[in-house]
């Protein structure tokens, strides 16, 4: 495709994916931005993810993904209450095929999966995006994450929870968008809505 470098952006589990790739790969991710991103993976939430089966591959494998994300979620709480919204992000999740959403889940509950180690090694400038309240991550765990990471910052959301991405894409967007358009390389740097620098620390928080 010819593209040389990359800006990655991940969300929870897939926030440590994108961590691994940034740490492995250094030269070929730019901008790197987490959003509710665990330190490690661990189960959790087991009885809601499975959705009323033995577990979460077997509930993937009778309701297919797209019901399967649906069915998890209201159990957990986690819906918008916006059905057309809610159907949109499950047809997202439907994308990936059922083999691959049951390996996830396989390694997720997986032993040693920690990318903290990893954390020192990651080059790109980096966004992280923390929730109030999560299943998946705690409060410190987020500052370690931006404590770790070279040339990181972080923004709270203090009033929103762990699935903040999708429940309110308006409060993050314009963080997101902001950080991508910024050419500023000093972490102690943000870019405000409108495009002009502000000194700023490496952790704020944004109320409703």
């Amino acid at each position: 495709m010819g593209i040389d470098r990359i800006s990655l952006i991940g969300e929870s589990s897939g926030g440590v994916i994108s961590a691994w790739i940034a740490a492995h790969y250094p030269h070929r991710v730019s901008t790197l931005i987490l959003v509710s991103t665990p330190l490690r993976l661990k189960g959790h939430n087991n009885e809601v993810k499975s959705a009323g089966y033995s577990g979460a591959q077997q509930a993937i494998a009778a309701l297919g993904m797209k019901e399967y994300w649906l069915q998890s979620r209201g159990r957990g709480g986690q819906l918008t209450g916006d059905r057309s919204r809610d159907e949109y992000f499950a047809s997202l999740f439907a994308m990936t095929p059922p083999h691959i959403g049951q390996a996830f889940w396989e390694l997720i509950n997986a032993s040693g999966v920690d990318i903290e180690p990893l954390l020192p090694k990651i080059a790109a400038r980096t966004l992280l995006l923390s929730p109030g309240a999560s299943f998946g991550t705690t409060e410190a765990d987020q500052q370690k994450i931006v404590d770790l990471v070279p040339n990181a910052k972080r923004i709270r959301f203090p009033d929103l929870t762990h699935e903040m991405y999708y429940v309110a894409p308006d409060r993050l967007a314009p963080e997101v968008a902001a950080f991508l358009d910024s050419r500023v390389t000093d972490p102690s740097m943000s870019v405000s809505e409108h495009g002009s620098s502000l000194a700023a620390p490496r952790s704020e928080d944004h109320d409703s």
